[in-house]
């Protein structure tokens, strides 16, 4: 049976805010207890490449970075009901592909197939999701603009998306992974 959901990783998935947050601090000096600018500049006060760099830096020391609640536990369910690789479609430069293989298998093993397709940018996420009903995110502006597009988005609800809960009919919000789990039903066609 094929899935009809697929995931973003960064922030989804993955907690990578915690790591880059403490480089952000360690660099700035200032802590930022919850962001509000996905980008993080503004919460910083810093450009845009001090962000760039603090990403770079993430992505290379993927090890520091642990699953978000839920995520391995939704992972093994969906693999359980539908023998279907799990689809993960990230905004993610190709540069750091290595990186960012080693951090699924480090976080999820190998002996569930999955797949990665990286996007260039977060708006250049709906291609990849053709095939696919439902999306996982974290980024309220690719919600908008998947939801645009007619797929169905859940929206982990975070202090930097607030203002996109409510405003396309094919956003919901969830307030963690596990509301996915709960749903599961949908995504793998009844099993």
């Amino acid at each position: 049976m094929k899935l009809n959901i697929a995931f973003d990783l960064d922030g989804t998935l993955v907690d990578v805010f915690t790591t880059l947050t403490n480089y952000m601090e360690m660099v700035t000096g200032k802590r930022v207890e919850e962001p509000k600018d996905y980008g993080l500049m503004s919460d910083y006060g810093c450009s845009e490449e001090i962000v760039q760099q603090a990403i770079n830096k993430m992505h290379l020391n993927w090890k520091s970075c642990q699953p978000l609640p839920h995520a391995k536990e939704l992972w093994k369910d969906l693999w359980a009901a539908t023998h279907d690789p799990i689809t993960i479609v990230t905004a993610r430069s190709t540069h750091y592909a290595t990186e960012t293989y080693a951090l699924v298998n480090h976080i999820f093993g190998t002996h569930i197939p999955y797949r990665i397709s990286f996007a260039k940018g977060n708006m250049g996420k709906s291609p990849y999701l053709y095939d696919f009903r439902y999306f996982v995110e974290d980024n309220g502006s690719t919600a908008w603009s998947l939801a645009k597009a007619g797929i169905t988005v859940f929206l982990l609800k975070t202090s930097y998306n607030k203002d996109m809960w409510n405003i396309h009919s094919n956003i919901q919000p969830i307030d963690s992974l596990k509301d996915i789990v709960d749903l599961r039903r949908i995504f793998t066609g009844g099993v």
